[in-house]
């Protein structure tokens, strides 16, 4: 059974949830702006996730993120996994440039 805890905070960016879902935790920032259609979530490295809706309801958009948890928890995950191009410069020096990999040498000017 997939067990589900929440607190909230109020800030200046939203209103932060906090939702524990099988073990892991996940905090998600609410953005309400009346001019949008649609619920949307977006994961961004930097700021988390952050979810932007014109509802005021937030029974409902927990009731969304609960359901979406598992989605997000694999999208957050690939974001994490993904090589950045200077981590990529450290380990080998190589691009992918145009389907080839070149290696690349940097000097100091």
């Amino acid at each position: 059974m997939k067990s589900s805890k929440v607190s909230l905070i109020k800030s200046k960016a939203g209103l932060t949830k906090w939702l524990e879902y099988e073990g892991e935790t996940l905090s998600y920032s609410i953005i309400t702006n009346k001019r949008l259609k649609h619920l949307y979530i977006q994961i961004d490295p930097q700021k988390g996730v952050i979810v932007k809706t014109p509802y005021s309801s937030y029974d409902h958009v927990h009731h969304i993120v609960t359901q979406k948890a598992a989605w997000i928890f694999t999208k957050i995950k690939a974001t994490q996994e993904r090589i950045t191009v200077p981590k990529l410069f450290e380990e080998e020096g190589k691009i992918l440039y145009l389907g080839e990999h070149i290696l690349l040498h940097v000097t100091n000017a």
